[in-house]
């Protein structure tokens, strides 16, 4: 986690609602950007209480 924000210069949880809420971006595509597993991106979500989005089907 730590590195994350490094690397990015902000805190986690404001780069997670950054991507995620914000950029509309998928939990692939933050592990993506972070280099980091998709596991740890979600159990990221949970600890930092960011809204999950509901799964839209067309």
């Amino acid at each position: 986690m730590r590195l994350v924000e490094r690397v990015f210069e902000k805190p986690i949880e404001e780069l997670l609602k950054q991507w995620y809420l914000d950029e509309k971006k998928s939990i692939a595509e933050i592990s993506e950007i972070s280099e980091v597993s998709t596991c740890t991106i979600q159990k990221w979500l949970v600890l930092f209480e960011v809204p999950r989005r509901h799964l839209t089907f067309m």
